[in-house]
């Protein structure tokens, strides 16, 4: 039981610090198609 919540907590802690890290400018995750730009995840169709 303990190493499930020690589990649990370390997600949660990992999650929000992904969040909290991602990057907030929307530029650098979207790119424009007509300018041929691209961001992260493009390769998936």
């Amino acid at each position: 039981m303990k190493t499930a919540l020690l589990l649990l907590a370390l997600a949660v802690i990992g999650v929000a610090a992904w969040v909290r890290l991602a990057p907030s400018d929307p530029a650098r995750w979207h790119g424009d198609p007509a300018l041929g730009q691209s961001g992260p995840g493009s390769h998936v169709a």
